[in-house]
């Protein structure tokens, strides 16, 4: 066990086992969700640097090593990934407000949490987050294309278009 932090917890929440360490102490509570296919040993050589803000707890990302799901669990969907992870934490910190920082699909799952659930959160911090919002203008054109096995035209459409000089603000806004 690495110096600092507590032995190995677990919580269940509908079939689906967690597994955290916790260290340090505090008022403020930040807790660090990895992002997917990865594990909580992930954020292990940078935690202690956190310990002046308060107390760690090292969570894992539902469905992830060393936690485990249910092996009939198939509904790695975002709303009931967020639901799980979300109930994980209320089971964790009864009646308080995290600083939940995530890292990839976590900062995805953070910021769902944060969004549905905010009396859960004080603050969230990402890294490298997965998020998307509505895909319009031409990037909408460019996915229907691939969508109906239009490749070689879309992919000739893509090489000419991005030789314009306002290519990329056109593709993301929809306009110059």
């Amino acid at each position: 066990m690495e110096k600092g932090f507590s032995l190995m917890k677990e919580v269940d929440v509908q079939g689906h086992k967690f597994t955290y360490e916790e260290m340090g102490e505090g008022k403020e509570d930040l807790v660090f969700i990895h992002g997917w296919s990865s594990s909580r040993f992930f954020w292990k050589p940078v935690l202690s640097e956190f310990m002046e803000f308060g107390k760690i707890t090292n969570l894992d990302l539902v469905g992830h090593y060393p936690g485990s799901s249910p092996k009939s669990f198939r509904n790695f969907g975002a709303d009931k990934v967020i639901e799980i992870q979300a109930e994980a934490l209320r089971k964790i910190f009864p009646e308080k407000k995290l600083t939940l920082i995530g890292h990839s699909t976590g900062g995805y799952v953070v910021l769902g949490i944060a969004a549905r659930y905010p009396e859960l959160v004080n603050r969230v911090i990402v890294i490298c987050p997965v998020v998307h919002g509505p895909v319009e203008g031409l990037l909408a054109l460019m996915k229907l294309s691939y969508e109906w096995n239009l490749s070689p035209v879309v992919s000739f459409a893509l090489q000419s278009f991005m030789m314009s000089p306002n290519s990329m603000e056109i593709l993301m806004n929809g306009s110059v």
